[in-house]
């Protein structure tokens, strides 16, 4: 069985900027490794070998267009997870386009996970640290991944299963392949 979600991947750059100004002035908390963080699209959960070549076939017909996300401001789940939103209408969209193809019930909240605290940690303290500060950059999303999740001592691992990338949905593709149709049926 492995253990499945759906997400986008956060640029390098970005990454390093997220956890160079949010997560090294958090001290009592489980920061998120600078290559783990993503925006999660779909959890997915454990899956038998058969379900995961399901799962790709079905991923690989969803259309969207390339679209901007604003990464922005901090906020806080549960006084026990620390984030960085992700906005952007199409991203919600995306998220409900892969929930329904794969037939998962998915509430989607655009963020980016940077911490989780420890237990017995100042909730309120360390997230003081970072409660004004924002991100404010865009990024360019051109595709998401299936990756899969596996436990380590110092945290999860992530790898990625496949890669799906844009499928532009335009008038001037269906007006071609319109043309294409009926040339092929006059003939």
């Amino acid at each position: 069985m492995k253990r499945l979600f759906v997400a986008i991947e956060v640029p390098k750059k970005l990454r390093e900027k997220i956890f160079a100004d949010l997560s090294e002035p958090l001290l009592n908390v489980n920061k998120t490794i600078a290559n783990n963080l993503h925006i999660t699209l779909c959890f997915i959960g454990d899956v038998s070998e058969q379900g995961e070549v399901e799962i790709v076939k079905r991923l690989e017909k969803i259309e969207f267009s390339e679209f901007n996300v604003l990464i922005g401001r901090v906020g806080q789940f549960d006084e026990r997870v620390l984030w960085v939103s992700a906005e952007a209408l199409e991203l919600h969209n995306l998220a409900d386009q892969i929930s329904k193809t794969l037939h998962v019930d998915n509430e989607f909240n655009g963020h980016i996970t940077i911490a989780r605290t420890t237990q017995g940690a100042d909730f309120d303290k360390e997230f003081a640290k970072i409660r004004n500060k924002r991100i404010n950059q865009t990024i360019k999303v051109k595709s998401f991944v299936l990756l899969e999740s596996k436990a380590s001592p110092t945290g999860s691992v992530y790898s990625k299963v496949s890669e799906f990338k844009v499928i532009k949905k335009t008038k001037e593709n269906k007006t071609k392949q319109s043309e294409t149709k009926d040339s092929k049926t006059k003939k």
